[in-house]
């Protein structure tokens, strides 16, 4: 049986639509339990924060958490060092979602920037249905290796026979706007005006591989 091997290609640009905020607090004390506490104490006014701006308690997830020893090198009277402990560490990483919006954002922004732990956090422009982009890419580039093999057996002159075999890698797409956003100068600006916020277009491409009959 002869064949015909293509690849097609999808290409999509879709507008961001939500909002990702990765978050982290940390809470250090002597005591493990105290530790524990004052992070706790801490998420709890963070949420507190979040719900103050308009979001729902649920919107903040918990994708992180860890306590671990901390020490610190100090050097000695002799010149030689020596791991002092500092006290156990407790570190929480969240992530906060939402539909983009400026006015939204700037009084999430806000809220943070009045939190009193003054939590460290970055900001991602994405789109809240991945699925129907990779469904749009898929759809494309198996309309355009179809174009494609019916042009190349024209050409040669023979006919498209059936679907033999298709070969696609499900990798995860990178479905996050290129635009460079500093979350120290939200900080700044937030509590007194609302910037308005136009992030690139989200760009993707993906291939998939046919092999058909030719007839």
């Amino acid at each position: 049986m002869r064949t015909i091997t293509v690849k097609g290609t999808g290409n999509v640009s879709v507008k961001p639509d939500y909002v990702k905020l990765s978050l982290s607090i940390e809470a250090l004390d002597k005591s493990y339990e105290r530790a524990l506490e004052k992070a706790n104490n801490q998420l709890k006014k963070l949420s507190d924060a979040i719900v103050s701006a308009g979001l729902q308690k649920d919107d903040l997830k918990t994708t992180s958490f860890d306590v671990e020893p901390r020490s610190k090198s100090v050097k000695k009277w002799n010149g030689n060092y020596e791991d002092v402990f500092q006290g156990y560490a407790c570190t929480y990483g969240l992530s906060l979602s939402f539909n983009f919006d400026n006015t939204q954002l700037a009084k999430t922004i806000a809220a943070l920037a009045q939190y009193e732990a003054n939590p460290d956090f970055s900001i991602e422009f994405t789109v809240k249905n991945p699925a129907a982009v990779n469904e749009q890419l898929l759809i494309q580039a198996t309309e355009n290796a179809k174009t494609r093999a019916k042009i190349l057996c024209q050409a040669a002159g023979c006919q498209l026979g059936q679907l033999q075999h298709i070969d696609y890698n499900w990798g995860e797409l990178n479905l996050v706007s290129d635009i460079d956003c500093d979350a120290g100068s939200f900080r700044q600006v937030c509590c007194d005006a609302i910037p308005q916020i136009t992030p690139d277009d989200i760009h993707v491409s993906d291939t998939v591989t046919f092999i058909w009959e030719i007839l």
